[in-house]
């Protein structure tokens, strides 16, 4: 769910541009600045330039600070090499890139064949998550297993024979001269 407003007067808001640099495109890097900056009231931009991230955020100074921190510790399958923050009243800003409004935080797309690859990030978050989900129950499964121990095989045994019988019984059935 998108935010629509930071927590804080609108006096105390400050604006950066972060550029993100390493294995941050292609490999789930977007959608977990988004994650972030909801879980945090920043509102802004964040899109694949090249091979790097541009990102243009607004929120309170403290909620800012945990998530530059937050996106230099990025655990997927990229990796953050170096991050460069620019305030709104530093050099390296670069105004003309911001984000119109400010009403919430979004993910600009590449068009054509590029957009097919930012895609990806969707793909990966989608496994990450299945993948987090069903991990959990590895525990339960192979503690029924070790519960069924040799018991397993007999079982597995006794469902191939059945099998086989049935297929039998219906050739038999359905083949009769």
């Amino acid at each position: 769910m998108a935010r629509t407003k930071p927590k804080g007067t609108q006096a105390n808001l400050e604006k950066v541009r972060i550029e993100v640099k390493g294995k941050v495109t292609k490999v789930g890097f977007l959608r977990r600045v988004k994650e972030l900056a909801d879980n945090l009231d920043i509102l802004g931009t964040a899109k694949n330039i090249d091979d790097w991230v541009e990102i243009y955020a607004k929120g309170s100074n403290e909620n800012l600070k945990k998530f530059i921190n937050e996106i230099k510790k990025f655990d997927g399958i990229g990796k953050v090499d170096s991050t460069e923050t620019y305030y709104e009243n530093q050099d390296g800003y670069k105004p003309e890139g911001a984000p119109p409004t400010w009403d919430n935080f979004v993910i600009y797309r590449s068009q054509g064949p590029e957009a097919i690859w930012e895609r990806v990030d969707e793909g990966i978050e989608y496994l990450r998550v299945m993948t987090k989900t069903l991990s959990c129950f590895k525990g339960q499964t192979d503690a029924q297993f070790n519960y069924l121990g040799d018991k397993y095989h007999i079982i597995s045994l006794s469902l191939i024979v059945g099998f086989a019988l049935m297929i039998i019984l219906l050739a038999l059935i359905y083949l009769k001269p």
